[in-house]
């Protein structure tokens, strides 16, 4: 349908196949780049681009002050916000890619759960990947280098998602992340199923008995939905979505290029914190 957003695309919109909406998401990408003072000539882009949206806001970063500061964490490690989903075959490529430039750069990622199901109907958990998705999907994955093989069916995650709440509540998140996308996309393994998000919440050092009486009784759920609708007021609407200043960028590019726009994103923060 055209107008729909993509669910597991580099860009936003099913219509992105498109020659006119091509052009203008890339020109869209290129200016929001040159904002960030990044040399255009050294990035690799996928294709479609990603495309970038307006102005945001975030919900527990948020600024009494300036856009300015939003990024910002409360002493020195700058905050990367990130809106994901474990069913989304991207946002693996994505933290794939970004659980090392973390560790490189030294910034936080703040990832941040929502439903992609809840976006487009296509996406609900037990229906098939469609041939044009998957086709960019594959073609996201050839361009980052990152191997995995797509689901046959979208993945049902709503909770793992509530369950990475906890896991943030318990100080347990990245541990509970990692052990979520790999037993999804590596291991193959059904993640809608509350004895193995047990086991997982288990190694993250969680305490599994409440961790899964928590799921079943959705305590959790509020709390997604909060990022949800954080999400939609900041057009924060592709999987993943990445916070870099005034701009939501919608979609993964290789490692070298979300190098640079990290790197230049949080130089730009650096000076604004000096002045």
């Amino acid at each position: 349908m055209k107008g729909a957003e993509c669910s597991d695309y580099t860009c936003h919109r099913s219509d992105c196949g498109e020659r006119d909406g091509i052009v203008n998401r890339r020109l869209i990408v290129l200016l929001a780049l040159l904002r960030l003072g990044v040399g255009l000539h050294n990035l690799k882009l996928t294709t479609p681009a990603a495309a970038l949206s307006r102005p945001y806001k975030i919900g527990e970063l948020r600024a009494r002050g300036s856009r300015a500061n939003i990024a910002l964490s409360v002493i020195a490690r700058i905050v990367i916000p990130i809106y994901f989903d474990y069913a989304s075959t991207l946002c693996y490529v994505a933290w794939r890619i970004v659980r090392e430039l973390e560790a490189e750069l030294g910034f936080e990622a703040l990832w941040k759960g929502v439903p992609i199901r809840l976006r487009d109907n296509r996406s609900r958990p037990g229906n098939a990947l469609g041939t044009i998705e998957r086709m960019k999907v594959m073609n996201v994955i050839a361009e980052t280098g990152v191997q995995v093989v797509p689901p046959e069916n979208w993945i049902d995650s709503g909770a793992a998602l509530m369950g990475s709440e906890l896991a943030r509540e318990a100080n347990a998140f990245a541990p509970y992340h990692e052990r979520v996308f790999r037993a999804a996309f590596e291991d193959r393994r059904d993640i809608s199923e509350i004895g193995l998000l047990g086991e997982i919440a288990l190694a993250a050092g969680m305490d599994r008995g409440r961790f899964e009486t928590d799921i079943v009784s959705g305590r959790m759920a509020d709390r997604v939905a909060a990022n949800k609708d954080e999400a939609d007021r900041f057009s924060a609407l592709g999987y993943p979505t990445f916070i870099l200043g005034d701009f939501p960028l919608i979609g993964i590019q290789p490692k070298e290029t979300m190098r640079m726009l990290f790197q230049r994103f949080m130089e730009k923060r650096g000076k604004e914190r000096a002045n």
